[in-house]
């Protein structure tokens, strides 16, 4: 169950030339689920926090800056915590006091005493950050569109994007689940010849060749490995289109 309050303006200015849009947010989760581990090897399950909050900001603008030039953007700021005492095992910190065990002791890692190892990995989440809520996210494109004679309209978008450091998992493990920010840019390059049907594009992702991490998972039912997916590099590409 959510609790949902949101409150916001939209605004227009100088004859329409720029539009301002605010609000912001307050969420109350009752009973939030996530994937949480047993004391037992590859147990585990869906499991509740009795009480999450999540807050934040969001502010959308556009701007005619001139006849040709154009502006758009938005921020998003956001705030994650957990608000009760809630205990969880982390698979990660369960499979070391495990492996500590097995390593001084030898023997089934099915045994009692692997369990009870895994048990004292429980630690309170209260105060933690949920998975996959960067603090701070922006997107900012400047658009310039301009009619040539004789061939038709080009349009040059550079687009610039932003996503803030986030949590992969709700344990905010400092040795695995800490995803860095990130920042890219994009280009984009359209012309639509005059009298045609036909566009054609030339688009540029990543064009700086950003190296960074776009999302981070880790295995919580098994020997809690941990995979990444990068962001992916440079594309350049083309693309023909036609209207009917």
């Amino acid at each position: 169950m959510v609790y949902a309050y949101e409150i916001g303006s939209k605004n227009r200015f100088l004859n329409r030339r720029i539009q301002i849009n605010a609000s912001a947010f307050y969420y109350d989760y009752k009973n939030f689920q996530f994937l949480a581990n047993a004391a037992a090897v590859f147990s585990g399950g869906v499991a509740n926090i009795p009480s999450v909050e999540v807050k934040g900001l969001e502010l959308e603008f556009s701007g005619i800056i001139s006849e040709n030039l154009r502006f758009d953007g938005n921020i998003a700021l956001e705030d994650s915590k957990v608000k009760s005492d809630t205990l969880v095992i982390d698979g990660i910190a369960a499979e070391d006091a495990a492996t500590a065990v097995l390593l001084a002791n030898g023997g089934n890692p099915f045994s009692q005493a692997v369990t009870d190892a895994r048990a004292t990995a429980a630690k309170s989440v209260k105060g933690n950050n949920l998975s996959k809520l960067p603090h701070l996210t922006l997107n900012a494109r400047l658009t310039y569109a301009r009619p040539v004679e004789g061939m038709g309209l080009l349009t040059i978008s550079l687009d610039y994007t932003h996503r803030g450091r986030m949590q992969a998992r709700i344990f905010n493990n400092p040795a695995v689940d800490v995803i860095p920010s990130y920042d890219m840019l994009g280009l984009n390059i359209r012309w639509e010849p005059e009298g045609s049907h036909w566009t054609a594009e030339l688009i540029v992702q990543n064009l700086t060749n950003e190296d960074a991490v776009n999302s981070r998972f880790t295995d919580n039912f098994a020997v809690s490995s941990t995979s990444e997916e990068l962001l992916a590099p440079r594309r350049i590409m083309g693309r023909l289109s036609y209207s009917f």
